[in-house]
């Protein structure tokens, strides 16, 4: 008995030791599961305001975009309706009710040629609506994730392409020369074409002391694989634009006979200039934009220096980083001149196809469409409202004696003022009253001699046409039919009628002299001489000849108006700030 009880003594013992050890393995479990509650309980709060700090801020960044998205909207609507006002670069969502926000403005960014896009906010720009000359748009806009703008906010800036499409239409035509043109001159004379200049066809120089008042195009033929290259020689003065397909070089300026360009050079090809005083851009006009006096080259740009420096107005841009002497070339203002690579210039109008997706329609070749003048070609008008004289031995005669627009007809075979393949018309001092046109024979040689002062109203204007006939009126080609060219002389006499000389054939030798009018020339031709363009029409209706402008581009040009499609393009960049 004693034995039983000393073991159940001990047994009971035992059990309280255990009872111990059970209530504090109980309790630790108990602090385990505490703490192991509280660090979940701290991740939750930790992972519920991460996410809530996510929500403002994702907020905000949506925000900043609608707000960007708003002011895209209102800018596309308003370019396509012709209604952009200063309203429409601003927009906000501050005076709703609840959040979240947005606060935005835009602003038309113009760059120069070849000038990089911009990466932020430009105070000194207002928020202006674009135009044609704008480059870029840039938007900033702030998001507010909260019903409150002190809370959680975004700030993007957005920077989009501004495209700028131009459509010109054509509205009327001009001479355009489809071979060499040349002008000479030597000493302390000059010759001058007041008028733009259109070299279809081939290569021109403008050489000697030639003056060019207005502008020259070069175009390359009629798909830009016929020459289009020029060439400013010492003393060449062009007061307007150089548009050429192809390249354009210097040669020969010098301080005491620079080459002068009074606005740009936009040539195709590449442009390779020597400085001796040459200047381009002396003539830009607030009128003429701020892209006037720059050089713009689809090739490598090469300034060099030889001589005194030169100036260039505006921006020079190449395919390649142009390389200048920059001890020999500055802006006007005598700060340095730096070149940029860029696109290559654009044509407006373009100058042939190539430069108009494969369309002649509408470029500057198709509005110096060669215009046929053929042995069918009727003058007369419908009622007959011209008189025709055939062949007349003394035609100042009957320039002198008619009351309305007279056509001397030389093309006849009996005609005595035609010996072997040449026909010579002769004037003689007298009064031109009346409009005329002369008509020589395809495949003969003509050949105008003026030698005395023609006379004539100063209201309207009498006109003289000397008509050289094609021999193919069906290809709208010039057809000359002889081997050489025709020739045109007056000498230093006074002539009041405007002339035109159409020849398909060119010219021979060199032109000298005074005279108001237009030369429609096929060929080849060198003057040395002072002539201004100026419009001519052939009144009898329907008439042959529509109305001969002077110029392509400004008003009564050529190329008619000029409108422009302005459109919003690709977002180019957009960066959190």
């Amino acid at each position: 008995m004693l034995l039983i009880h000393d073991l159940s003594a001990r047994w009971r013992k035992s059990q309280g030791e255990d009872e111990g050890v059970a209530l504090v393995l109980v309790v630790f479990v108990m602090l385990i599961g505490l703490i192991a509650t509280a660090t979940i309980a701290a991740a939750i709060f930790f992972v519920i305001n991460g996410n809530l700090g996510n929500r403002r801020s994702t907020q905000a960044f949506i925000a900043a975009e609608s707000g960007r998205d708003a002011i895209v909207a209102a800018l596309t609507a308003a370019v396509a309706g012709n209604s952009c006002g200063a309203s429409t670069m601003t927009a906000n969502s501050m005076s709703q009710a609840s959040g979240p926000y947005f606060d935005t403005r835009a602003q038309a960014v113009q760059v120069a040629a070849g000038g990089s896009a911009p990466t932020a906010w430009n105070s000194a720009v207002s928020p202006a609506c674009p135009t044609k000359d704008t480059s870029y748009i840039v938007i900033q806009s702030t998001g507010y994730g909260t019903s409150s703008v002190a809370g959680q906010k975004s700030t993007i800036l957005s920077v989009y392409q501004w495209q700028v499409t131009p459509h010109t239409s054509q509205s009327g035509t001009m001479a355009g020369t489809n071979g060499s043109f040349h002008g000479v001159g030597g000493g302390s004379s000059s010759n001058t074409l007041t008028g733009d200049l259109v070299v279809r066809t081939s290569d021109y120089t403008c050489s000697g002391s030639s003056i060019i008042d207005g502008d020259l195009w070069v175009l390359g033929g009629s798909d830009g694989t016929n020459g289009g290259n020029v060439t400013l020689t010492g003393g060449c003065h062009i007061t307007g634009n150089v548009f050429a397909n192809g390249a354009v070089s210097t040669n020969g300026a010098n301080p005491s006979s620079p080459i002068i360009v009074g606005k740009s050079i936009l040539a195709g090809g590449a442009i390779t200039m020597s400085s001796n005083g040459t200047s381009v851009g002396g003539a830009c006009a607030a009128a003429d934009g701020s892209s006037c006096g720059q050089v713009a080259s689809g090739g490598a740009v090469k300034l060099s220096k030889t001589g005194s420096a030169g100036t260039i107005k505006g921006a020079v841009t190449g395919k390649t980083t142009p390389v200048i002497d920059p001890s020999g070339w500055t802006h006007p203002d005598g700060t340095a001149l730096v070149g940029a690579a860029g696109p290559a210039p654009t044509f407006a109008p373009p100058l042939n196809s190539a430069q108009n997706g494969g369309s002649i329609s509408g470029t500057v070749y198709a509005m110096t469409t060669w215009i046929e003048f053929g042995a069918g070609t009727a003058w007369q008008g419908t009622p007959t409202a011209a008189t025709t004289s055939v062949c007349p031995a003394n035609p100042n005669t009957v320039l002198a004696a008619a009351t309305g627009p007279v056509i001397l007809d030389y093309s006849g075979s009996g005609c005595s003022a035609t010996s072997g393949n040449t026909t010579t018309i002769t004037l003689a001092a007298g009064n031109v009253p009346r409009d005329a046109v002369f008509l020589v024979a395809p495949g003969k040689t003509m050949k105008v001699q003026i030698n005395g002062s023609l006379t004539g109203p100063s209201s309207p204007t009498s006109q003289i046409f000397f008509v050289h006939q094609s021999l193919n009126t069906g290809n709208v080609a010039t057809d000359c039919g002889r081997p050489s060219g025709d020739s045109f002389t007056s000498g230093s006499v006074t002539i009041a009628p405007r002339i035109m000389v159409y020849t398909p054939c060119g010219m021979n030798g060199t032109w000298t002299g005074t005279l108001t009018g237009q030369f429609y020339v096929g060929g080849s031709m060198t003057y040395n001489g002072n002539f201004t363009c100026q419009p001519m029409s052939w009144v009898p209706t329907p008439s042959p000849m529509p109305n001969m402008d002077c110029k392509i581009l400004g008003s009564g040009g050529a190329a008619g108006s000029t409108t422009y499609t302005l459109s919003l393009g690709n977002l180019l960049s957009q960066a959190e700030q």
